[in-house]
């Protein structure tokens, strides 16, 4: 039956045994350092607050330096029915829980049976070898144990859980970050202060721009399609784009800065300027005539 919650009411003195058995694990697995630390549930010194607060201090320095951030956000059905109890055995061995401790969580877990009432009628009692107790103050802590390798199966971004709850990110950059990069070596290289340059350039950018336009007005279906040659192309011509307007602007700037504060000042209206005309000529186009779709 889905969605079905099977009652697992605990007696207060088995929350009072809970939370001393809880005690000693929690010392053991923290003194030996052995649950990872992108596990921040339930544990001391990490909180959900404290884990809010790094991933949106991460993430705002990384728009606002630029960045391109990608969340994947994970809520595991059924997690804690989920657990199996012989993995769950293993990996507590593995952390060196042992004895008469590994016993008792053997005993806590294992072997219990469970039985459906209907209308006054039982079922068999049936062997429970899956989940841990809902509500129960080892539960958590069992399915962290259970879980604590997850992080190391991911390599390609960062992942923290909290518990169950699973949140993955990576920080990437986007076409523009790769074009300034790319503009600060050829600046570098191939130094100029030449105006004719700069008419070259910007005729340049232009047909590139253009063809940009057109491809994103025949979306989501443009010439080449779904072919690598396409994506290519498209990739190839964005960071291009990126590369010659920052060093024509770049070029600009240091046309005007030889010839003094009030022409640069000038430069910097007019590029300002002639970014607020593109803004004010691509806002009727997108949000009017609606010429570009996803």
């Amino acid at each position: 039956m889905h969605g079905v919650k099977v009652d697992m009411t605990i007696c207060v003195p088995g929350k009072i045994l809970e939370d001393v058995v809880s005690s000693s694990l929690d010392h053991h697995i923290e003194s030996q350092g052995l649950l990872s630390h992108n596990q921040w549930g339930f544990r001391i010194n990490y909180s959900t607050e404290g884990l809010l607060l790094y991933l949106t201090e991460t993430w705002k320095e990384a728009l606002d330096t630029g960045w391109k951030v990608e969340v994947l956000l994970i809520d595991f059905r059924k997690a804690f029915d989920s657990v199996n109890h012989l993995i769950l055995q293993q990996k507590l061995k593995a952390m060196s829980v042992s004895g008469d401790f590994l016993s008792w969580f053997t005993s806590y877990f294992c072997e219990c049976r469970q039985f459906v009432q209907l209308s006054g009628v039982k079922s068999r009692p049936r062997l429970i070898k899956y989940g841990v107790p809902q509500g129960s103050i080892l539960g958590p802590r069992l399915f962290s144990i259970y879980a604590n390798d997850f992080p190391e199966a991911f390599t390609d971004g960062d992942l923290f859980m909290f518990v169950n709850d699973t949140t993955i990110f990576t920080i990437v950059a986007t076409l523009s970050n790769i074009a300034s990069a790319l503009t600060c070596f050829v600046a570098l290289w191939f130094p100029s202060t030449s105006a004719k340059l700069v008419a070259v350039l910007a005729s340049v950018y232009t047909v590139f721009s253009t063809y940009i336009i057109i491809l994103a007005s025949m979306s989501p279906t443009p010439p080449m399609h779904g072919k690598n040659i396409g994506s290519f192309v498209v990739i190839a011509v964005s960071i291009i784009s990126g590369i010659l307007i920052s060093y024509t602007k770049l070029t600009i700037s240091t046309i005007m800065r030889d010839r003094g504060k009030q022409a640069l000042f000038w430069c910097g209206i007019c590029i300002q300027t002639g970014s607020c005309i593109g803004a004010l000529l691509m806002f009727p186009l997108v949000n009017i005539l609606k010429l570009f779709h996803q």
